[in-house]
């Protein structure tokens, strides 16, 4: 029993030791963890494999301990990586302009699966005017922003209601994080070649606006929608 809790602190005290997670138990009782880690990383610990002198039972306390803050570590690493979307969370209004007209748009952010995921939900309605063939228009997609580990960024996945799938890779982040771009990299059920670009920029605390770009093959982007958002007060 006291040698499995000894392999387990010590598998324990190399996850603790990785940057990411060392980084963020800076901000969560770093007391206990410096404790915590010196005690197993402590040559007395390494050589005598839990003698009389370090009991079981302290190891299992140590250990629950360790397991309890490595959790708390892992949830602020995961909340700093989701920072830049954090404030898009909520419902949103908003007015844009385009190729189909002048319309109207509802959009939400949600976090589901325990912040696994960002949902996004629009709807956007365009009157009847020239632009559309003086008939109504109305548009819905739902897209996923999900975090891939292996290429370490953002992919955004969107399915539209006229079949359209577009897959996006987060392009660039400005510095002081306003500005979200996000490139195309397969779009399903549209001709080859075509590639769509999202820019995403806050312009306030609760305003923000969207600018939905289209590029033709061989062509470059051009401005296909504009659209200025406001959150809706709760």
């Amino acid at each position: 029993m006291a040698a499995f809790v000894y392999l387990k602190s010590e598998s324990l005290f190399r996850i603790l030791s990785r940057p990411t997670i060392i980084e963020a138990t800076r901000h969560i009782s770093s007391s206990v963890v410096s404790v915590l880690i010196n005690f197993i990383n402590s040559n007395r610990m390494r050589n005598q494999k839990i003698s009389g002198r370090y009991p079981a039972c302290f190891c299992l306390i140590m250990t629950t301990l360790l397991l309890s803050q490595l959790s708390v570590a892992q949830k602020i690493a995961k909340d700093s990586l989701w920072s830049p979307f954090k404030n898009f969370t909520g419902s949103w209004t908003g007015t844009g302009e385009g190729e189909p007209g002048k319309g109207s748009y509802q959009r939400s952010f949600t976090f589901i699966f325990n912040g696994t995921f960002l949902e996004i939900k629009n709807r956007s309605v365009y009157p009847p005017s020239p632009a559309n063939n003086n008939k109504e228009e109305v548009h819905e997609d739902i897209g996923y922003v999900s975090y891939d580990r292996s290429r370490k960024t953002f992919i955004l996945r969107q399915f539209h209601k006229e079949g359209f799938v577009n897959q996006y890779k987060l392009d660039s982040i400005s510095p002081d994080r306003k500005t979200l771009v996000f490139v195309t990299e397969t779009i399903e059920n549209i001709p080859a070649g075509w590639q769509a670009r999202e820019t995403w920029q806050f312009t306030g605390a609760t305003t923000f606006t969207e600018t939905f770009e289209l590029a033709e093959p061989g062509k470059a982007f051009s401005v296909y929608t504009k659209t200025m958002f406001d959150k809706a007060v709760k």
